[in-house]
């Protein structure tokens, strides 16, 4: 990969890529022309525009991350929002966020899904 401009690259984006995701895994990026977000994650991007297909990609990849824009966050509180943990940071003058996903777990008392606590064996 091409060196990249330390002030304009989310630093906290490309870390957690390298942390979070595997080698091969794609960056979801939601409802915004993010290509340059997956170049700076060091992944393969997969753009999705509707919730529906935002969730099927979520299944498919099991764990990983998502960067949509600030506002759209809003909209996918009610739908994804228990599965995601949003981290907001700034790119020039864009309010975005990178979310980090797992696989939900079993149902709670209150029927919305939560992700499974570590089993102690």
């Amino acid at each position: 990969y091409p060196a990249l401009n330390p002030i304009k690259t989310p630093v906290a984006l490309a870390k957690a890529a390298r942390e979070k995701m595997a080698p091969g895994q794609r960056l979801l990026i939601y409802r915004i022309n993010g290509e340059i977000l997956a170049l700076y994650a060091e992944r393969r991007g997969r753009r999705v525009n509707e919730v529906a297909e935002l969730k099927e990609a979520m299944e498919e990849q099991g764990k990983g991350l998502v960067v949509f824009s600030e506002n759209a966050w809003e909209g996918l509180r009610d739908d994804v929002g228990d599965r995601i943990v949003p981290h907001p940071f700034k790119m020039g003058n864009k309010d975005l966020v990178w979310g980090e996903f797992d696989r939900p777990g079993p149902r709670n008392g209150d029927g919305k899904t939560g992700l499974q606590e570590p089993r102690a064996d």
